[in-house]
């Protein structure tokens, strides 16, 4: 599995844990342009970021849009392409 090896050569390279590995490995596959930004300010002098802590805010963010808004946006959509196709207006011919 290329995710695993992965994984464990970026254990080996970097000298980290496996959480640690993982965690910039998935931040890598997330965004790999930001990942090599941040990898660069580091080697610069910036603080590291902990890719195996988990943020709160953004959890509470992610729950909220994948339970709240998701579904309602969804519900827009598709009651706007039913009203379309039940009752398209004046434009359109019925036969």
């Amino acid at each position: 599995d290329e995710y695993e090896q992965g994984i464990l050569k970026y254990m080996l390279s970097a000298k980290v844990d496996r959480s640690e590995a993982t965690g910039n490995i998935d931040a890598k596959l997330n965004n790999a342009m930001d990942w090599s930004y941040q990898k660069m300010a580091e080697k610069n002098g910036k603080p590291k970021v902990d890719y195996t802590r988990l943020d709160r805010k953004q959890a509470v963010l992610t729950v909220v849009w994948a339970l709240g808004i998701t579904p309602l946006a969804l519900n827009v959509v598709f009651n706007t392409a039913d009203q379309f196709i039940n009752s398209p207006g004046p434009s359109v011919i019925k036969q």
